[in-house]
């Protein structure tokens, strides 16, 4: 009779450890950029990219500050797939770095894009505006 309680107990525990669903994904760590004067890893927004197409691949936060240009950092130049703006901004994407718009630019705002068609792979730089 223990024999049979302990197995049943047994089963319960195994079938609890089965029936457990996996914890989701953490999120991607902001990536660092120089900071303002007096200020301290505060930004204005996030930029959030990805390599791939349905916010797939290799994704990061970028922060930034308002009307400031910044290229993206190595790993993203021109590998987006996938980018959006915190909600409330306007990001104004380049091919060029350094905001250059010679070669081409689009604009993307929250929630952006899951499938970039026009510069897909290509942007290397970007700013944002508030909405």
């Amino acid at each position: 009779m223990q024999f049979k309680l302990s197995f049943v107990a047994l089963v319960g525990v195994v079938s609890s450890l089965v029936g457990a669903t996996a914890l989701p994904a953490p999120e991607p760590e902001p990536v660092e950029v120089e900071a303002r004067a007096g200020d301290s890893a505060q930004y204005d927004g996030y930029l959030f990219v990805c390599t791939a197409y349905d916010w797939e691949g290799s994704c990061i936060n970028i922060g930034f500050y308002s009307q400031s240009c910044q290229n993206f950092p190595s790993g993203y130049d021109n590998a987006i797939s996938s980018v959006g703006p915190t909600q409330g901004w306007n990001c104004h994407l380049l091919i060029d770095y350094n905001c250059n718009a010679d070669q081409g630019d689009y604009w993307v705002e929250y929630p952006g894009f899951s499938e970039l068609t026009y510069g897909n792979d290509q942007f290397s730089s970007f700013e944002c505006y508030r909405t």
